[in-house]
């Protein structure tokens, strides 16, 4: 303790630019000025350099004059301390690798020496020129993908067009929008890079910063840097804010940069060097790791969606980006039905659950049953929000992850592997929004555990939005038994159960709307579209004829138990009180 102590008065401050952040969803109206950032007083401004479109003058007022030497070091103590563990995992991630955060990024130097490994020196023969600045010499050294936030936008874009950053936010995070735009990218990062940025930021920008990086799920890491003679009372605010969240490393201490006239002036006697601290920190363990599957449901649900018969025909016939029943208009049963139909129909679905409880900007949903992704890449790309995937089959997942990384969407959509509705792994009240999209059907004896998932992971105030295939309150089970047989099932949630459970665990009723109309023409769609595309061969080699039958056998009963009034589909809406 007396050492942290002793530590925390060695240092700092900010880093050469402007810093602030985070993201930007389509539609944003603020702008960030330059003039947002607080420079210490008695600290060199060299604002106008972060208003030019590309690094040279950073090169030649910074780097070159200023002696800035500290990316050498910085890279140095991340390959100490970090590198091998970001590797690992790096690789556990699979496709999407690992998701970076430069919080201040600038024009993208840190990333430069820590993932590419370059020196202060190939940095500035690379940034020697207006054209050579324009391709990075040298590759990343481990699979990421790196989001970019600051307030210079023109520094931003330069990082992106340069190949520096796959995704820029520019933000001015000392304003209440500017953060709400901010967390969903922290909170999705596993590494945090943020090199003497937050002391230009006020207190409780960076207490709700921090927080939302260590709230993220499982591994994650953070390298942070202080300028001394700078702010060192900020500065020390700033690491009690850190140490409160995180879990302290290491750190060490090295020179930064030369002092510039005015800042010797204003600091005599101190010497003709800024001194770096560079700090590495971790995530404190947390029940954010992936809970190995347990129950008889979840493994039987797996086995299925994980079969190339089931994987093969939902990509071929369902449309490919979400698996759950679609709402359809008499225009779109009278055309031409085809996988095109279905998507469609899907996405009006989709786009009607999440008008129930929009999300906010920067909040956090947790989305069961995710699939491959859709909805979690509507959520993150239509309100930027943060979203957690949870689904049991390892193929959607892998699927899921290739889309999403697609997509760009990898800093704001996490799917960590394969997870139960009962056992996500989440920390309590850490959701503002669970939904999910006929799903809670497959969790069987356990659909109250799902609900009770649910609500534990929600936030107080926050919502459970969901659709599932119900039985109706006045259900005939004999005449529903070929349905239970061949989902495996002894009976299926009702929207009375599903209201009683969710009284149980803390959650008030808001509404259901009922929409039962809509499963046949689902069904009866489906079951058309995978017909005929059997007839016309363009499923041979991918679906079994075996499965291709049994399938068409229990669409019809869909549609035929729909019409006998004995199932119920709708919206359900809850909110914990």
């Amino acid at each position: 303790h007396g050492a942290v102590e002793t530590s925390m008065s060695l240092a700092h401050g900010l880093k050469e630019g402007l810093k602030a952040y985070l993201c930007t969803p389509e539609g944003a109206v603020e702008t960030p000025k330059l003039g947002a950032v607080d420079t210490p007083k008695l600290k060199q401004n060299f604002d106008w350099i972060y208003e030019e479109m590309q690094p040279v003058a950073y090169k030649k007022e910074i780097l070159d004059l200023r002696s800035y030497i500290c990316d050498n070091f910085t890279r140095q103590e991340f390959d100490r301390m970090l590198l091998p563990k970001v590797r690992e995992l790096a690789q556990r991630r699979g496709k999407g690798g690992l998701r970076v955060t430069d919080l201040g990024c600038c024009f993208g130097n840190t990333t430069l020496a820590l993932l590419h490994g370059m020196t202060t020196e190939e940095i500035q023969r690379n940034w020697r020129d207006e054209q050579a600045c324009e391709t990075i010499d040298r590759p990343r050294r481990l699979s990421c993908t790196v989001t970019g936030v600051d307030l210079s936008e023109n520094a931003l874009k330069y990082g992106q067009r340069a190949g520096i950053m796959d995704a820029i936010i520019p933000a001015d995070l000392n304003t209440e929008s500017g953060l709400a735009r901010a967390l969903p990218a922290m909170t999705g990062a596993d590494l945090l890079i943020s090199t003497a940025a937050l002391v230009y930021l006020n207190v409780e920008s960076v207490q709700t910063l921090v927080k939302a990086f260590a709230s993220g799920q499982g591994e994650g890491y953070a390298i942070v840097n202080f300028l001394n003679p700078f702010e060192l009372q900020k500065t020390d605010k700033m690491k009690q804010i850190l140490l409160e969240h995180l879990d302290f490393v290491g750190s060490t201490a090295s020179p930064h940069r030369t002092l510039s006239p005015i800042e010797r002036e204003n600091y005599p006697g101190y010497g003709d060097w800024a001194l770096l601290e560079i700090w590495t920190l971790s995530r404190r363990d947390q029940a954010g790791m992936v809970v190995e599957l347990e129950t008889q449901e979840d493994l039987v649900a797996q086995a299925y969606y994980d079969s190339e018969d089931a994987y093969q025909f939902y990509k071929a016939v369902w449309g490919g980006d979400n698996l759950h029943v679609g709402i359809y208009d008499e225009a779109m049963l009278q055309a031409s039905l085809s996988p095109e139909t279905i998507k469609r129909a899907s996405e009006t679905s989709l786009r009607r659950l999440l008008e129930k409880v929009p999300p906010g900007a920067g909040s956090r949903v947790i989305d069961m049953g995710s699939a491959y992704g859709g909805c979690a890449r509507f959520i993150a790309r239509t309100y930027g929000s943060f979203v957690s995937c949870v689904d049991l089959s390892k193929k959607e997942n892998d699927r899921n992850i290739e889309m999403t990384r697609d997509a760009g969407l990898a800093h704001l959509v996490h799917c960590p592997g394969e997870r139960s509705f009962t056992a996500t792994g989440e920390p309590s009240e850490s959701f503002d929004l669970v939904v999910s999209e006929d799903s809670f059907l497959h969790a069987g004896q356990y659909r109250e555990g799902a609900i009770q998932e649910a609500a534990r992971v929600l936030k107080k105030g926050g919502h459970l939005v969901f659709t599932d295939i119900m039985q109706s309150n006045e259900c005939d089970p004999e005449a529903m038994a070929p349905v239970y047989r061949r989902i495996r099932l002894d009976d299926m949630g009702s929207p009375c159960k599903y209201q009683a459970w969710a009284e149980k665990h803390g959650l008030t009723y808001v509404e259901f709307e009922d929409l039962t109309e809509q499963l046949p023409n689902h069904y009866g769609t489906v079951r058309q579209v995978l017909l005929e595309k059997h007839q016309r061969g363009e499923l041979r080699g991918k679906v079994s004829d075996e499965y291709v039958a049994n399938m068409a056998s229990g669409l019809q009963s869909w549609v035929d138990q729909a019409a006998q009034k004995n199932l119920a589909w709708g919206y359900m809406v809850f909110r914990k009180a």
